[in-house]
């Protein structure tokens, strides 16, 4: 009989369910893994019209976060360098701002030969003290470069308020570029922009309010107004004839005699406005070198170094989190990547 055969026997029936199912699954694991197989393709397809995301290991996160830092360090690195990423050329962007500066400066020339001229016209009635008659104050003339220097100020603060901003935009395209999946990274990095470019702005503004107290002083070298006014038609307009002992022979300056043949009223508007060469000059250069110093050079380097005290203190999990529909789905696919691609090893060590 059946039972005494043993074959009515659980272990009997238990043994052959296993042989059956066995014999099941060995004629089903080329579908399996077809299956499989196409499961990942379809995957990995779809993948590939996402952007790389973070890995989902949490001890895969620093190193990852590292590289992105790197990466958006590098490319900040390059703007303040060469002024060049990728497909940007800051200055580009920021010449034509300093050229707008520098065509402003040459504007108020005339302006200011204008106002010195109806200053001699008017001297006796306006500006006389208590000189005596034929007699000028130097300090009457003085002042005219001071009041026209100090009204260069404000074009330079806008000067630097128009850099500023192409800056921040451009370093902040950046950030959005390389931090677009991750809100929190992009803000507390935007922030970050936001409050280097304001606290450098503020110390660009100290230095040119500075450097404008300064012009105030109306001076320069002996020697630089003296190339001016070797260059110019000065001497000849004061009939001052240079073959004459007119020179201090060690230095090539006009001696006492030179400076008495020009110290006429009616060249001081050609004087004048040889010194404001020399104001102009260093305008025109020491407010873009102070500008590009401090809200390039310097601000790329802030930037840089605070991003290395970010990755330091981070909490890799929260900067790296994604709240877009992208982000979940990415991270989806990658999990049944994951699940299938173990499901493919199992199935091959079986087989």
């Amino acid at each position: 009989s059946l039972l005494n055969d043993g074959k009515a026997s659980t272990q009997f029936l238990a043994d052959n369910l296993t042989k059956e199912l066995v014999d099941h699954i060995k004629k089903s694991l080329p579908y399996l893994t077809e299956q499989i197989q196409t499961g990942l393709v379809n995957v990995q397809r779809e993948l590939k019209n996402y952007d790389q995301g973070p890995p989902l290991e949490v001890e895969k996160m620093g190193p990852f976060l590292s590289e992105i830092i790197m990466e958006f360090s590098d490319q900040i690195n390059e703007l303040s360098r060469t002024g060049h990423s990728k497909d940007r050329n800051i200055h580009a962007l920021i010449h034509p701002v300093f050229k707008n500066w520098d065509n402003y400066l040459r504007s108020t020339e005339e302006s200011f030969t204008t106002k010195v001229t109806e200053m001699i016209d008017k001297y006796n009635e306006m500006h006389r003290g208590r000189e005596l008659l034929t007699f000028s104050d130097f300090c009457e003339f003085e002042s005219v470069i001071k009041d026209h220097v100090a009204a260069l100020q404000e074009p330079a603060m806008a000067t630097l308020k128009h850099v500023r901003e192409i800056v921040q935009n451009i370093f902040k395209e950046v950030c959005k570029l390389s931090f677009d999946q991750y809100p929190p990274m992009r803000y507390i990095v935007s922030k970050m922009i936001n409050d280097i470019q304001s606290k450098q702005e503020a110390k660009v503004e100290k230095r040119i309010k500075e450097f404008i107290d300064m012009e105030q002083l109306v001076f320069t070298q002996d020697k630089v107004l003296q190339r001016k006014l070797d260059n110019s038609d000065v001497p000849q307009k004061a009939m001052m004839d240079t073959d004459t002992n007119v020179y201090d022979d060690e230095n090539k300056i006009f001696n006492s005699k030179g400076c008495a043949l020009l110290d006429t009223r009616n060249l001081v508007p050609d004087k004048l406005v040889l010194y404001y060469e020399v104001v102009y000059q260093r305008l025109t250069d020491y407010v873009p070198m102070l500008i590009i110093l401090f809200m390039l050079k310097d601000a790329a380097k802030i930037l840089r170094h605070q991003m290395l005290e970010l990755r330091n203190e981070a909490d890799v999990v929260k900067l790296l989190s994604e709240d877009s529909d992208r982000g979940r789905r990415r991270a989806d696919l990658k999990q049944r990547l994951e699940r299938l691609t173990q499901a493919q090893e199992m199935i091959s060590n079986r087989l």
